[in-house]
């Protein structure tokens, strides 16, 4: 089974917890809020091998459909994700240096911050 299987894992956004003399959160373009793992394993896939190419979420379901040989549709705004040692050494030369990392909306304060955090007349909605 594993012979034909891709084992992938990742995680949410980090969160800083009064870093940079900030209220925790989740917001910030600091490492504590955007670094996450990625690891991937394998058919094709070599082991242990380590890249440091910037990449975002938006890249994951390209590099999922790249990996079942799909193209992504039109609309996606991430890339496939290099992930094989040929793919990873072409990149090298031109694969995106930089990101975009955006917040939008009202930074709502969490746990026992939360007080401090309300701006007065502020209307918060959820969906």
């Amino acid at each position: 089974m594993l012979d034909n299987t891709y084992i992938l894992y990742t995680s949410d956004n980090g969160f800083h917890i009064g870093q940079h003399r900030l209220q925790p959160g989740k917001e910030c373009g600091f490492e504590e809020d955007i670094n996450i793992p990625f690891i991937i394993r394998g058919p094709g896939i070599a082991k242990n091998v380590t890249s440091d190419l910037v990449t975002t979420h938006t890249d994951l379901a390209p590099t999922i459909l790249n990996l079942i040989g799909e193209p992504p549709r039109p609309d996606f705004d991430g890339l496939a994700i290099p992930i094989t040692d040929k793919e990873i050494e072409a990149a090298s030369e031109s694969w995106h240096e930089h990101v975009t990392v955006e917040y939008w909306g009202f930074g709502i304060g969490e746990g026992q911050y939360d007080s401090e955090c309300k701006v007065p007349n502020a209307k918060i909605s959820t969906i």
